[in-house]
């Protein structure tokens, strides 16, 4: 949001063919939630 980390999380071991996926819904059936411009930065501050 802005740039701001609004998401932390211990890290993971991953494949280099490893994707990553959110879901969300409030039950409507056309209720859409969109994530854009995500940024995932690898320990040691590496961007992916």
């Amino acid at each position: 949001m802005g740039g701001t980390q609004i998401f932390n999380a211990a890290a993971v071991a991953a494949t280099s063919t490893a994707l990553v996926g959110w879901t969300g819904s409030n039950g409507g059936s056309n209720d859409n939630h969109i994530i854009r411009n995500a940024v995932f930065v690898a320990p040691g501050g590496i961007q992916l």
